[in-house]
Order: C-alpha cells, then sequence, then structure tokens
C-alpha cells in the first residue's frame, strides 16, 4: 500500500467516515484538509457557506470559499457521495459549479478563480479552462452524459 501525501491527521479524520456516507460526513474531513493547506495563521480564509439554488434538484448547496486577502481564490463544493453514479447528480454538480463562478470571478486576485466539486473523495476541478465553451445540456427524451463520471477523480 503506498503511503499517503497527506499529513496523518487528515488522514485519520478521513479515516472517520462511515460506510455509505452522506454529504456531511465529509464537512469536517474538508475542513480539516483546508485548514491544513490554508491554515488560519496564513493570509487565506477558509468560509464555510451555503447558497440556495431555486432550480436545482439541490436546494441548498454546501462549499467553502477559500479568499486571499479580500477576494476568492478557490471554491469547494460538496455533494451526496453515493450520487456520483447519477448521470443527473453530476450534470447538476457540474452546472451548479459554473453557476457559482460567474459571480466571484472578478473579485479574484488571481488570474483563474478555481473550483471543485467534490462527492465525498471523487473530485473534479474547474476553472477556466473548464468552462470554455460551456456545456451543452440536454432536455426531453434525447437525454446524454454532458458530466461524464470520469471527471471526478
Amino acid at each position: 500500500m503506498a503511503e499517503s501525501q497527506w499529513p496523518h491527521h487528515v488522514v485519520k479524520r478521513f479515516q472517520t467516515v462511515p460506510p455509505n456516507p452522506r454529504e456531511n460526513d465529509f464537512y469536517a474531513p474538508y475542513n480539516k484538509l483546508l485548514h491544513t493547506l490554508f491554515p488560519p495563521d496564513s493570509e487565506f480564509t477558509v468560509a464555510p457557506e451555503r447558497y440556495p439554488f431555486s432550480q436545482s434538484h439541490d436546494s441548498i448547496a454546501f462549499e467553502y470559499t477559500i479568499y486571499f486577502g479580500g477576494g476568492p481564490v478557490l471554491l469547494v463544493q460538496m455533494k451526496e457521495p453515493g450520487r456520483i453514479y447519477l448521470p443527473s447528480a453530476r450534470e447538476e454538480a457540474d452546472k451548479q459549479a459554473r453557476f457559482r463562478l460567474l459571480d466571484p470571478t472578478p473579485m479574484c486576485p488571481l488570474r483563474t478563480l478555481r473550483a471543485f466539486s467534490a462527492f465525498g473523495t471523487s473530485i473534479l476541478l474547474q476553472g477556466e479552462r473548464q468552462l470554455q465553451p460551456t456545456s451543452c445540456y440536454s432536455t426531453g427524451v434525447d437525454k446524454i452524459d454532458v458530466a461524464p463520471i470520469e471527471w471526478w477523480r
């Protein structure tokens, strides 16, 4: 078994996630990971936030926003792990991440505001490159998988 690249205290926190986890079972492990990567005594701030999505299967989305100074530099969106196998859930996660990147992008102190969508520990990194061109979402009977499971690693 390969040794983890993450500190022991982070790995240990992820190991507390129960079998058949829910979305909120990952809030504490990601909180530990993000505060390890972006320490409180640095210029970064890790802020947990909830956003309503009225035109979504998920009425509320949970995410962490990482700020550098006064501007956002990373958005981390959490999703129910078992839903990664549903094409509609992946499409919804992709839409929500794209939507969430629109407003804070001008306030980002970096060239590109990044976001990642996490179904448990399966992660999709999104940013400028992935958002161009905009995904084509299907409707009706001819539903296609517009956010393939392979995107999440």
